[in-house]
């Protein structure tokens, strides 16, 4: 299907290879050691691996956070997507982020924004600048006045936008809509493209509208699910009365992490 609500941040594309790390212990360890050298072991290899992204991409982020707040029983919603600890490498300077949202549920338009409504108190000049938009889709920049470079301190921003009617609110919708896609789901997701330590998607509906949800993991934009990924992955998900979130330690570029869900067979009344 065409996602509910996808952003993307282009900084260059790639694909990384993630190799196993396995220890090699003596029968005599106790359990204790074993651990300790595991959880070692693993920090030693994530931090190895970010150090190779950052110098290959020359930029990453300590962390993203982007949710979803279905506001109405229409599907009106809001998506609020905050970054965390922007860094380059030494020698290299960014004038500016460029991203991508969209909406692809049928019916579905951007209603206002992309806005910029916060900040870290950083010592340079932040703005936002649409590149070009439709109903559909908005790409923009965030632009830094003298260009983000080593000497700077992490750089936090957040971007939020509104859209209506980008959530199917009854199962039978669904079915209409994407009866000829490959998946027949709207979700909220993200596409890594750069280097990110940490991500965590959340969506949250109206209170008392009975949803299910899940997670899950494509390959690339091709809405063809990852199953060795998922399974590493599928432990950050929660899932409450209200929505869901999905924790994920060291997203690995090429991959979309999603959340989608499974709306009641019939509309819920407007209250």
């Amino acid at each position: 299907m065409n996602p509910a609500i996808v952003a993307a941040m282009v900084i260059s594309g790639g694909t990384i290879i993630a190799s196993v790390i396995t220890a090699v212990v003596t029968v005599r360890r106790n359990k204790a050691k074993l651990t300790k050298s595991l959880e070692q072991q693993q920090q030693e290899a994530s931090k190895s691996l970010h150090d190779i992204m950052l110098a290959k991409y020359g930029f990453k982020a300590a962390s993203v956070f982007s949710k979803s707040e279905i506001v109405d029983l229409d599907g009106s919603s809001k998506t609020t997507r905050k970054w965390n600890g922007v860094k380059v490498r030494e020698g290299v300077t960014w004038s500016h982020i460029h991203q991508r949202i969209w909406v692809g549920t049928p019916g579905g338009k951007i209603k206002h924004g992309p806005t910029l409504t916060s900040h870290s108190n950083f010592p340079k000049d932040l703005s936002l600048a649409v590149l070009k938009r439709t109903d559909q889709e908005c790409e923009y920049q965030l632009e830094i006045t003298g260009a983000l470079s080593a000497n700077d301190p992490p750089l936090d921003f957040e971007v939020e936008v509104e859209f209506s009617k980008s959530v199917l609110m009854c199962r039978e919708d669904v079915e209409e809509a994407y009866r000829n896609d490959l998946f027949k789901r709207d979700y909220h997701s993200m596409d890594i493209e750069f280097p990110i330590d940490s991500l965590e998607l959340s969506v949250v509906f109206p209170e008392n509208f009975p949803v299910q949800l899940f997670a899950g993991v494509f390959n690339g934009r091709s809405e063809v699910l990852h199953e060795q990924e998922y399974t590493r992955v599928k432990g950050g998900f929660k899932a409450d009365s209200r929505g869901a979130t999905f924790s994920i330690d060291s997203p690995l570029i090429g991959f979309r992490y999603f959340i989608y869900w499974c709306p009641p067979p019939r509309r819920v009344p407007q209250q």
